[in-house]
């Protein structure tokens, strides 16, 4: 999988462009979306093997969106952008199984080579 792409989903525009920026800087291409029902959307045309996407959003939820993706498009990675953190919260994330949840603020080696590595693990599974 060289140069997998990935889709980035934030309703703040200035986040989705500083995800991308870090995120092209370690060789990924990516896709960017501004709501829950865009990124669906962009699913549709262009399945990616991995979608990081914001937990409040208004209207679908970042959590709403990671469950429809585990739903329709199961070996799809989701991880999920948070600044708050809190039992109800882990639950709910739990309840879509969520692979990786990243704090707000990232870090962006951190981010970059959990992403890498997520990507890397989904490519041998996938492989064959």
């Amino acid at each position: 999988m060289d140069n997998p792409q990935i889709l980035v989903v934030d309703d703040q525009e200035m986040l989705q462009v500083a995800l991308r920026r870090v995120l092209e800087r370690s060789g990924l291409r990516v896709l960017t979306a501004g709501s829950g029902a865009e990124a669906l959307a962009v699913l549709e045309k262009t399945p990616v093997p991995m979608v990081i996407s914001d937990l409040r959003m208004p209207g679908l939820s970042g959590i709403e969106l990671l469950a429809q993706v585990k739903q329709r498009w199961p070996s799809t990675l989701r991880l999920v952008l948070t600044a708050e953190f809190d039992q109800a919260l882990m639950a709910a994330i739990s309840s879509c199984d969520v692979h990786r949840c990243i704090a707000k603020p990232w870090n962006n080696e951190v981010l970059t080579t959990l992403v890498k590595h997520l990507l890397a693990q989904f490519q041998t599974a996938n492989a064959g």
